[in-house]
């Protein structure tokens, strides 16, 4: 908590103990520039147990900076991913330009 108020990073880890989470398709797919995965997914929250499970993490300061902890490199891992998607395009750009000039 920051000034009496739950963090971002924590409203997110809470979240993550009250939903269930199925992946219903996923796809991946390839343009000329761009590489990317199409997912779907189904959620349910589970209003029944709501309660005594946000109480329970709550209490359990371990528990909730570990799900922070798991936001975070999530965060850090889809920003990189971002940026390896830039680089694969420039990529891509360079070397379609070396095959122009080879013709």
């Amino acid at each position: 908590m920051k000034n009496a108020q739950v963090e971002k990073d924590e409203i997110l880890a809470l979240t993550a103990v009250v939903l269930k989470a199925e992946v219903v398709s996923q796809k991946n797919y390839t343009s000329s520039d761009a590489f990317g995965i199409e997912v779907t997914v189904r959620l349910e929250v589970d209003t029944s147990v709501l309660e005594t499970r946000l109480k329970k993490v709550l209490e359990d300061k371990p528990h909730l900076e570990q799900l922070k902890q798991a936001r975070i490199r999530e965060k850090e891992l889809l920003e990189k991913i971002v940026v390896l998607d830039k680089e694969n395009r420039k990529r891509g750009k360079s070397d379609q330009k070396a095959a122009n000039l080879k013709y």
